[in-house]
């Protein structure tokens, strides 16, 4: 702006001394004209308004105000008109599912009519007679080892040899103990009716000085050693039947069925065996 109206003064003052320049130039022609004729003539006088008479106001200008951010008189600015902002509508709420109806279950009460009671008619005389009943098992019979022993005649009894270590109670082999009781314990698993008694028996292996030899109380409460132990001939002959006792019932046996009892004491080492007793009682 302030170069604008510099340049606009300096063109004003270029057209004022433009104008003072010519009224000088025909001031000064008019008068040389006069000097030189015979007659005077008069100078043509000046027209009135030749020169227009410079005006310092500023002239408005056709171009185009802007604005630069400021505000102008000539346009105002119009003011962008706010819109308030409308919220968009909140999402319909879901309207909840119904819930099932569960039909309780109708419970009907069926009445069941008990079936009528059929009286048994007692049996006629004729029915009675023919009427056959189970004859009482008047013998018992059983198979072991290949033979048939009937039980209720006599009492059966046969001797196993199983080794024990000499003053001991030991098996000689266990295995070969279990081996040898096999049949007896299957026997008894199945007839539990059947009672088994084990005798142990004791023998030397020759004839000792001093010593006596049978069944009897005296026999068999003599001294003897067992396990390291001063015990005497009975307490061999029950520990070593106790052990075939605890060999069945692992075996399966009911402990019911087995007793132990003393036997005899011989100076022959073959007679060195455990002895079984069948019985029904």
């Amino acid at each position: 702006m302030p170069l604008y109206c510099a340049g606009m003064r300096v063109k004003k003052l270029i057209q004022f001394l433009g104008l003072s320049i010519l009224l000088l130039s025909m001031t000064t022609s008019c008068s040389v004209f006069q000097k030189k004729g015979s007659k005077q003539v008069a100078c043509p006088k000046p027209k009135k308004n030749v020169s227009k008479k410079f005006s310092t106001k500023r002239k408005k200008s056709k171009r185009p105000t802007y604005s630069y951010g400021g505000s102008s008189a000539s346009t105002p600015r119009e003011e962008p008109v706010q819109v308030a902002s409308v919220p968009p509508p909140p999402p319909p709420t879901p309207e909840p599912e119904p819930e099932p109806v569960v039909e309780e279950p109708v419970m009907v009460e069926v009445a069941v009519e008990d079936p009528p009671v059929q009286e048994a008619e007692p049996p006629s005389i004729a029915d009675s007679k023919n009427t056959s009943f189970p004859d009482e098992p008047t013998e018992t019979v059983i198979e072991f080892r290949g033979q048939e022993i009937d039980l209720k005649q006599e009492d059966f009894k046969y001797n196993e040899s199983i080794e024990f270590i000499d003053n001991t109670d030991y098996f000689v082999s266990r295995e070969e103990a279990v081996d040898q009781l096999k049949d007896l314990s299957r026997l008894l698993r199945k007839n539990t009716d059947i009672n088994v008694t084990i005798i142990g028996n004791a023998a030397s292996s020759y004839p000792i000085e001093g010593y006596a030899y049978g069944a009897s109380d005296p026999v068999i409460n003599q001294e003897a050693e067992l396990n390291g132990k001063t015990v005497t001939i009975k307490d061999t002959m029950l520990a070593r039947a106790g052990r075939i006792f605890d060999l069945l019932v692992e075996r399966g046996v009911d402990p019911t069925q087995l007793k132990i009892e003393t036997g005899t004491y011989s100076s022959n080492k073959k007679d060195r065996v455990v002895t079984f007793v069948f019985s029904t009682d």
